[in-house]
Order: structure tokens, then sequence, then C-alpha cells
């Protein structure tokens, strides 16, 4: 018989909604930054998103080949995918055996996990739409590296926080 939920799952579940609409709009960014590089912006978003949708499925190592992103930032970028990837197909499971055998402790290191992802993505989110503009502004060339890197470092770094 499966455990009753409390409070303290309803906590963690509100918490893993909002990282997870966080890691959406990350993934929304990531595809709007490939998008500015590619597509008339001045076309309604809701007549943009099956393209958008489509370049989503791209890795982060094409959306960088083509954007000329350098290293770190495709590092982190496959990163954050890949934690994406574990937050939206692994982690609730892998919360409810944790919460079995931890109990109380497994609500009090979902939550600080969540927090910090949702600080992540909401950071990373930010830095694409920096890197998205300035691509623009670049157009018809390539951001610069260094431009790159710097907006993506910015005054403190992205670094994604492995679950």
């Amino acid at each position: 018989m499966a455990r009753q939920l409390d409070d303290s799952d309803s906590a963690v579940f509100l918490m893993y909604s909002l990282a997870m609409r966080e890691v959406q709009w990350f993934e929304i960014c990531l595809g709007g930054l490939l998008e500015s590089k590619t597509k008339d912006l001045s076309t309604p978003v809701e007549e943009r998103l099956p393209e958008i949708e489509r370049q989503l499925r791209l890795t982060p190592g094409k959306v960088g080949r083509k954007l000329n992103l350098p290293e770190p930032v495709l590092k982190d970028l496959r990163e954050l995918v890949g934690v994406r990837h574990k937050l939206a197909h692994v982690w609730l499971l892998s919360y409810g055996a944790a919460r079995e055998k931890e109990g109380d402790e497994a609500v009090t290191k979902a939550l600080q996990s969540l927090e910090e992802q949702l600080f992540v993505f909401t950071r990373a989110s930010e830095r694409l739409v920096e890197l998205a503009g300035a691509a623009s502004e670049a157009e018809p060339k390539p951001i610069a590296q260094e431009r790159a890197l710097e907006l993506w470092r910015g005054s403190e770094p992205v670094i994604p926080v492995a679950i």
C-alpha cells in the first residue's frame, strides 16, 4: 500500500512545479537564442511555436555550433540539459523512494535541491536572454566568443548543480 501524502509532500510538489516552470522557461530561452539568429522575431510567437519546438529538440552542441558559442558555455548548457532531463523524468520517482526510506529528512533534502535548481535555471534563462539580444545585435556575424562568455558568466557564473 502506498504511503499517504502529507503537507510536507505538498510543499515539495509545489517547489517542484516552480522549478519545472523555470526549466521550461530555460528551454524556451534556449530555443529563442537560436531563433534570434535564424528567424524574423516580428512574427508573433504563437505563429513561431512549431519552429521553436523543433529547435528545442536540438542538442546544446548543435545550438552552440550554429551560434559559435565558446566551449565553457556549451559545457554548462549540456550539464543544464542533463539536469533538466533528470528533473523531468526521474526526480519524482527518486523523491518517492527517498521519502519512503528517509522520511522527513528526504523532504528537507528535496526542498533544498529544488530551490538550488530554481535559482540555477532562473539565472541560466536570464543569461540566455542576454545572449539572444547580443546575437541579434551582432547580426549578420556571430556573437564574438569572448562577449558570449562574458555575458554567460555575468557577475556570478551559472553553475549547474547536479541532482
